[in-house]
């Protein structure tokens, strides 16, 4: 019988410590960006197509983007209507990889607004907080 036990006393204390790393140390720092759109959110498409995420902040003492997940075949990132960042092509796939976008300074005004574009050919979205940070 103890033999049954152990596993799943192993399994909950490796999910509790998971759980406490997650909550604690995994979390983004520097500024979170809060978009008009949910984040997480996912969409699935019958034909291709762009959602697009708008974020309005007024901190501007960062100088990188941290993108830690997101789903589609083009990210396109843009900075008070500059484009700054574009990953992808209509075959590819852009998940499953943290992406960092330095961005200059000089590029940030008293109030700013990021828009983020993901085409995709089936499905596009964010998965994780995007954050400002400062390297």
């Amino acid at each position: 019988m103890k033999a049954f036990y152990l596993p799943l006393i192993a399994l909950g204390v490796f999910m509790g410590i998971f759980g406490l790393y997650h909550y604690f140390v995994a979390r983004p720092e520097g500024l979170v960006l809060e978009f008009d759109k949910d984040v997480p959110s996912y969409f699935l498409f019958d034909k291709p197509s762009i959602v697009t995420y708008h974020a309005v902040f007024t901190e501007k003492d960062y100088d990188t983007l941290v993108i830690p997940k997101v789903s589609g075949n083009i990210l396109k990132i843009y900075l008070n209507d500059f484009l700054i960042y574009e990953i992808g092509t209509e075959t590819s796939n852009i998940w499953n990889r943290v992406l960092l976008v330095k961005v200059d300074r000089k590029m940030f005004k008293e109030n700013n607004h990021l828009k983020v574009e993901i085409y995709g050919t089936y499905d596009a979205g964010i998965h994780q907080d995007l954050f400002f940070y400062r390297l």
